[in-house]
């Protein structure tokens, strides 16, 4: 009759083969025996990818866009970088799409006037983040925060006229990003 291994002998055979690998508590220096290591891989960046806002989605279908103006907005979008900026000229997208340059500054004046697009500096522009952001959340926060703060001054209304539980929720909803 064989001896059966004991639960001592089991753990000690776990133990070497998971010897080379173990947490220490940094502050302590304790080795931490309890739960299992796994591998998270570095954030990986998707490449080409943009959120959508489907409220500026259909905020632009109602606009009717026509062809050349929703041609021109597709290309913008599609070179778009963080932060919302494209940087590309209007020379540049008349000859990927095969546009006369008066049509795309025409088009690019509907997108303006349509509240999609806003110009930059350095003969860049910006998508509207009412319509998508490529960023980071925290990022988008900031911008919306500035865009309200921007369109409260625009519109002649101090900060204090504004409905305070509505600025108290605006600037909690940054710090929460932000931390």
């Amino acid at each position: 009759m064989k001896a059966e291994p004991t639960n001592e002998k089991r753990s000690s055979k776990s133990a070497i083969a998971n010897g080379r690998v173990g947490i220490v508590d940094k502050e302590t220096g304790e080795v931490i025996d309890e739960g299992s290591l796994i591998y998270v891989p570095k954030k990986i960046r998707i490449k080409g990818f943009f959120m959508g806002m489907q409220e500026g989605f259909e905020n632009i279908a109602k606009f009717k866009l026509k062809g050349e103006a929703l041609n021109v907005l597709l290309l913008l979008i599609s070179r778009m970088d963080y932060e919302n900026v494209i940087r590309i000229s209007q020379s540049q997208v008349a000859q990927i799409l095969s546009m006369k340059k008066q049509n795309v500054s025409r088009a690019m004046k509907v997108l303006r006037v349509a509240g999609v697009i806003d110009p930059g500096d350095f003969h860049a522009v910006h998508l509207s983040p009412d319509i998508g952001w490529k960023g980071s959340v925290q990022n988008l926060r900031k911008q919306q925060a500035k865009l309200f703060k921007e369109t409260m001054e625009r519109t002649s209304q101090s900060v204090d006229d504004v409905d305070v539980s509505m600025l108290s929720k605006l600037s909690e909803s940054v710090a929460t990003t932000a931390s």
